[in-house]
């Protein structure tokens, strides 16, 4: 144990450089209590247009923390949260939420959420038809390719691309020497799975509007753009530099991504929560590659940001590890 929380301090501070958190603000803002590690939230306009809603995946990721695993919504006009009933999952089905997507298909509305079985070393994409309170289960996917799944993005056709962090998960190699193990996939079926990159330094957040597939990367400090046709990459490009990239949205005609810039702190909050983790949220043009700080904090109102979401006037962050959505007032 001793060994292992000494490679974790080596590796941290090899992994750090002098990056100063960027400036921005000062907004007014508003904690919405979720459960914890909410690490993942997409935008649904969908199931009411009315009503309009974050979905929220949750993951408890601290030993100290309680266990509140599951998929929450939140009501944009009343910042009231609610958890999601899961129906007609299978008995022996393990829930570790991680990435997930939501897509209409004909016309009904599925969610495409990873989850991790770290014990068995199962990783899985599981779909649910989603109603207003309840996710009904549908499938549950598995391939030989889905090593170390971190984000996902699904096609109205029901196949999807996902990022694997790791070429082996949890490899404290492969993040000590930036080794490119990380990887790409898409997945069609079973049988049409494969990758479409896998030399990557820990890719994380994924979003594709064709022809385009973004990928962001925690280790290689890039935004990789690839133009995919027939499923597959003919093209990648360094598209924009930014430092420990975290899930990717879309705003308008630019993209946001949360991003950590501070490697050390991120490692020591994972361990203790009141250690803060600073916290950028970058927008990025498309197409020339151009960024500027939206909203950035030192870590004590949001630490380890892992997810934006603008929606009106309002910018939604969500986090790693704890409890809460922060609610920005960009005006």
């Amino acid at each position: 144990m001793k060994i292992k929380s000494i490679l974790y301090a080596f590796m941290a501070l090899w992994l750090t450089s002098c990056t100063s958190i960027p400036v921005s603000g000062p907004w007014k803002t508003k904690k919405i209590a979720t459960g914890f590690g909410p690490e993942d939230i997409v935008l649904d306009t969908l199931s009411s247009k009315v009503k309009p809603r974050i979905l929220i995946s949750c993951d408890t990721r601290r030993s100290t923390d309680s266990v509140t695993n599951g998929i929450y919504w939140l009501d944009l006009a009343t910042d009231s949260v609610f958890l999601f009933n899961r129906l007609a999952e299978p008995v022996d089905l393990v829930f570790h939420p991680h990435g997930f997507d939501f897509v209409k298909m004909d016309s009904t509305l599925h969610l495409f959420v990873i989850s991790h079985d770290d014990i068995k070393n199962v990783h899985t994409v599981i779909k649910y038809r989603v109603l207003e309170k309840d996710l009904i289960f549908e499938a549950e996917f598995h391939h030989k390719l889905f090593i170390s799944p971190n984000d996902i993005f699904a096609l109205t056709d029901g196949s999807f691309f996902i990022t694997n962090d790791a070429g082996k998960r949890h490899s404290l190699a492969e993040q000590l020497f930036k080794l490119k193990r990380s990887s790409v996939v898409y997945y069609k079926d079973f049988l049409n799975a494969y990758y479409i990159d896998k030399s990557l330094s820990y890719a994380n957040g994924i979003y594709f509007e064709k022809p385009f597939l973004y990928v962001s990367t925690v280790l290689q400090n890039t935004i990789f753009k690839f133009t995919i046709e027939d499923g597959k990459s003919i093209e990648r490009t360094e598209l924009s530099e930014i430092k420990g990239g975290d899930n990717i949205t879309k705003s308008q005609n630019k993209y946001l991504v949360a991003a950590h810039l501070n490697s050390i702190a991120f490692l020591r909050h994972r361990k203790i929560a009141n250690i803060p983790s600073p916290s950028v949220i970058y927008q990025f043009d498309p197409f020339t590659g151009e960024k500027e700080v939206l909203f950035s904090d030192d870590g004590k109102t949001i630490s380890a940001a892992s997810t934006a979401i603008r929606y009106g006037k309002y910018l939604y962050i969500s986090q790693v590890f704890d409890n809460f959505i922060l609610k920005v007032d960009l005006e």
